[in-house]
């Protein structure tokens, strides 16, 4: 029998055992109020109109505005990140260029591209990344003047403040000068709130996202004072407008604390909202402590590798939107959204989600933990097909989004003998510093694994989401789209940590140097291109790159950017 037979006969046994189980796999089902088509592969960044139904989307084309009530996109200006301010007065890209929303709107909702409209401002800095704060907003004392905080990733984290006063006689702006922001603090992923006054960083030295509160710093200069280490890495936070809840995505499988331009097959992220309490610490600092969570699941109630959610943002109202992948290879892209009212909460417990406590853990704690693993260890074992590839704290995470009825009927159907003990042997190689002793985890009793299924949430009373435009697959992204989505949006920002190189104008030289980078696997892993570990190549984006790169380097074809300018 050929291997390529046994191959497909594996497959579709997987599939079968997959189907045969699929009573005892289900995962909750986030209610989404509404799901809207992307024709376009999102890259790095979405950005919600915080007042209405347009979404700012970095696509492998370059910058655009979809409309979530029909789907239907236009061109706006650059190639990265279109972030609207938080009242939604001003949408603006990296350096500090704005543009006035309203006639933005006015042209998505006419379907006329904006790609050729002017800034009021054309701005001052050189990072790219930004994000806003309301520092200052429109009232009766100051009539149409309003003051935003803008931070970039300009040698580390950089700030500025613009005061922008727009009426009838025209638009006037005043702007502070740039600066350091929390100058001594290794920043990653940098985020505001939407007041301008927190910053939510992932910190490369302990390993955790954390939230600063930056007012005294911005101030006088005074150290950023941190008021929550959530205890693990996340992707780029989203504050509400009260900052009394937080959004994320948790990657599972790998951890990508970087810039990142989709979900690749050998991965998983999920979204997960935090509720806030704020209060002061024994020493009178002020300290943020998570009350409840919810993991919101947007995929069919299915946890595929290649698939999940990722970059949630609030909008003004409350409702979340976030990018859902539905499926890997040739993938399929929505903006969902996400009410308060659809959001099925539970109680947050710190020492489930940060590996640092389980040493002071009591016995009882010990046991839900262990429960936790031996139940996600469980599940993938049965229902998934990439178990071996899953650490701890990622099998932790998996029941959190189960479904509770199946949970139940997964441990009953389950949790016996030989199972339980190949769950405690791959215990044993996933490790958690030794002090919770996996391979005990054989010894615990189904009511032990049924005490931490989910509660058993109330079903979305609106029913199916409007669905908006046509899912399905996308065509394959196109060599320059390769580009922009996996190399541009890293070189051309203005980091410290990574050379500067202009996408637009490159010599043959340069183009024969990126495919060197990219293809020649006798370099260090340092000099291969993406790193291993950020933005991946699929091997369908591999082989269209390697011809693209081939035709252009052999005069085959021109070299042009998948943007216009």
């Amino acid at each position: 029998m050929s291997k390529k037979l046994i191959s497909l006969l594996a497959v579709s046994l997987s599939f079968s055992v997959q189907a045969a189980n699929e009573d005892v796999c289900k995962l909750f089902q986030t209610k989404a109020s509404s799901s809207t088509a992307l024709k376009d592969a999102p890259s790095y960044f979405i950005s919600p109109d915080p007042n209405g139904k347009f979404v700012g989307v970095i696509t492998t084309g370059g910058n655009t505005i979809v409309d979530l009530d029909t789907g239907k996109s236009i061109r706006f200006p650059g190639p990265y990140d279109p972030v609207f301010t938080p009242d939604g007065k001003y949408l603006t890209r990296p350096g500090g260029i704005i543009y006035n929303a309203e006639d933005v709107r006015k042209k998505a909702k006419a379907n006329s591209s904006a790609q050729s409209m002017s800034p009021i401002h054309n701005g001052g800095m050189r990072g790219v990344y930004q994000s806003l704060g309301t520092v200052e907003s429109p009232s009766a004392g100051n009539g149409n003047k309003a003051t935003y905080r803008m931070i970039d990733d300009e040698n580390g984290v950089s700030f500025q403040d613009y005061t922008i006063d727009h009426d009838d006689n025209g638009v006037k702006q005043k702007m502070g000068s740039a600066k350091r922001l929390c100058d001594g603090i290794k920043t990653d992923t940098p985020m505001l709130s939407k007041d301008g006054k927190y910053l939510s960083i992932y910190n490369e030295q302990s390993g955790t996202t954390q939230i600063y509160n930056i007012e005294e710093n911005v101030k006088s200069g005074k150290p950023c004072q941190m008021v929550l280490d959530l205890g693990f890495p996340t992707g780029k936070v989203s504050f509400d407008y009260s900052n009394s809840q937080i959004a994320f995505h948790v990657d599972s499988v790998q951890t990508q604390d970087d810039y990142f331009s989709g979900i690749s097959s050998r991965m998983r992220k999920d979204s997960f909202v935090l509720k806030i309490d704020k209060g002061k610490d024994a020493s009178g600092k002020e300290k943020w402590v998570p009350r409840s969570f919810t993991k919101m699941n947007l995929t069919d109630g299915k946890a595929d590798l290649g698939t999940g959610t990722y970059y949630p943002r609030f909008r003004k109202d409350g409702s979340i939107v976030t990018v859902v992948q539905h499926k890997s290879g040739l993938q399929s892209y929505s903006l969902d959204v996400v009410t308060q009212n659809d959001i099925a909460w539970q109680p947050f417990k710190a020492y489930l989600f940060n590996p640092d406590m389980y040493a002071t853990c009591n016995a009882d704690q010990k046991k839900e933990i262990k429960s936790l693993y031996a139940l996600g260890e469980l599940w993938s074992q049965i229902c998934g097909n990439y178990n071996k590839d899953m650490r701890f704290q990622d099998m932790m995470k998996i029941p959190f989004g189960m479904d509770h009825d199946s949970c139940v009927k997964l441990i009953k159907d389950k949790w016996k003998g030989s199972m339980k003990s190949k769950v405690a042997e791959a215990g044993q190689s996933k490790g958690s510093g030794g002090e919770l002793k996996l391979n005990t985890v054989k010894d615990l009793s189904e009511q032990d694994l049924i005490a931490v299924c989910p509660p058993k949430f109330e079903k979305n009373p609106n029913g199916n989401p409007k669905m908006v435009g046509m899912f399905g697959d996308r065509k394959p992204k196109t060599g320059p789209e390769i580009l922009e989505a996996k190399c541009a949006g890293c070189h051309e920002s203005a980091r410290e940590d990574r050379p500067f190189i202009d996408f637009t104008n490159p010599s043959i030289a340069d183009i024969n140097m990126w495919a060197q980078h990219t293809f020649n696997k006798s370099l260090p892993e340092k000099k291969q291109m993406p790193p291993s570990d950020e933005n991946q190549l699929e091997p369908e984006e591999e082989k269209m790159l390697k011809e693209y790169f081939i035709k252009v380097l052999s005069g085959q074809e021109q070299y042009k950017r998948a943007i216009p300018e």
